[in-house]
């Protein structure tokens, strides 16, 4: 469940912050996300890759629909992909790598301040 709400919580702070901030703000709210709710590193990491990649995924196609794709397919050709969905799969994969470092960074982040239970071995 934790997974479900770090997902909508990064997603809705990635497509309320873009307008507003530069592309870096995907790297913020990741880390945000990854920082406030307590998960495990691989629910961290995965979290950012898809609340980051589905809204720049989302966008990307709205834009691309808006314009019909007169933009990315002069850099598919430019490129020589052959087809508009290579240019916007990268898009996606880039954000999602950055969301996903960047959540788990915060997940780390978030490990530095909780206290330790004492072990046997402690």
């Amino acid at each position: 469940m934790r997974f479900f709400i770090k997902v909508v919580i990064i997603a809705a702070m990635v497509y309320f912050g873009a307008p507003h901030f530069g592309w870096w703000w995907i790297a913020v709210s990741a880390f945000l996300g990854g920082a406030i709710i307590k998960s495990s590193g691989v629910q961290s990491f995965f979290a950012g890759a898809f609340g980051v990649g589905l809204i720049w995924l989302w966008m990307a196609l709205r834009i691309d629909i808006a314009t019909e794709s007169i933009l990315t397919q002069k850099i598919a050709d430019m490129f020589k992909l052959g087809h508009v969905g290579f240019i916007i799969g990268i898009t996606v994969i880039v954000g999602g790598l950055v969301g996903a470092i960047s959540c788990w960074t915060g997940h780390n982040f978030r490990k530095l301040f909780e206290r330790r239970k004492r072990g046997y071995y402690n």
